[in-house]
């Protein structure tokens, strides 16, 4: 892939591909562009003592309730698609390993890997660049999430995508998610933030490596005013153009 394919923006193979997209969910804008959307609220569990980050407890931790975002939901989802008894996982940008902790209070079986540019403490492997990967590691699933949009679209290309299906299954999934940039107080609430991705440009750059991408709106309801109000933003969404979901999610295979 060319490094410079950005700047080559109407390059043709890009072009063909937003085409596609666009095709595929049927405009550009958010009144338009509805792909299916993963709705999510607090997970509760109760007495679960495998679950250690991203909680609140209650009533001495009797009470455990997990952000759980459209993200994990997404994960979940194609985790059973997969329909192993073990799942290998590279987790990129894996912080505090939350994921891995999610997965197993959720009683999924993982061997799990993380990459991270930060020196972690963890029980798991994690790695600071792809090549300290060995390169008979191959992993079931891959996920990116909310990584990207803290370098441009070159970075990305050239560190991180080219890299994916070197270390994935032929039947494995990279999900890769980014917040939605039609959703300013979503884009913009973190200055770390470098770079949006549009949903059917970043559409196009993942079809350059992989034969299906589908994408996915996430939202998470987390008051109770949200909730009572979501029916309200769905149908202003399509009447003002305007977005209300937090982040976007893509499901990439070659399936």
């Amino acid at each position: 892939m060319k490094k410079n394919l950005i700047k080559e923006e109407y390059n043709k193979k890009f072009i063909e591909y937003r085409k596609e997209g666009v095709k595929k969910y049927k405009g550009y804008h958010p009144s338009a562009y509805l792909p299916p959307t993963v709705i999510t609220m607090p997970k509760i569990y109760f007495r679960n003592d495998l679950l250690k980050k991203r909680i609140v407890s209650f009533i001495n931790g009797k009470i455990k309730v997990h952000e759980y975002s459209p993200e994990y939901k997404t994960i979940l989802n194609h985790i059973k698609k997969l329909g192993k008894e073990k799942i290998s996982i590279l987790d990129i940008g894996c912080a505090d390993c939350s994921l891995a902790d999610f997965l197993e209070a959720s009683n999924i079986k993982i061997d799990y890997d993380g990459l991270d540019i930060s020196k972690i403490e963890s029980k798991y492997k994690i790695y600071s660049a792809f090549d300290e990967i060995p390169a008979k590691n191959k992993y079931d699933l891959i996920v990116m999430s909310h990584v990207a949009e803290h370098m441009n679209y070159e970075q990305y290309l050239s560190e991180f995508q080219k890299n994916i299906k070197k270390f994935l299954t032929p039947d494995g999934y990279f999900v890769f998610a980014t917040p939605n940039p039609y959703n300013i107080r979503t884009q913009f609430g973190d200055l770390t933030h470098t770079q949006i991705y549009p949903w059917h440009q970043t559409y196009s750059l993942l079809r350059f490596d992989f034969k299906n991408v589908d994408v996915f709106r996430g939202v998470y309801l987390t008051e109770v005013s949200q909730i009572i109000f979501y029916p309200i933003k769905v149908i202003l969404s399509k009447l003002l153009d305007i977005e209300y979901s937090n982040t976007l999610i893509y499901i990439c295979d070659n399936n």
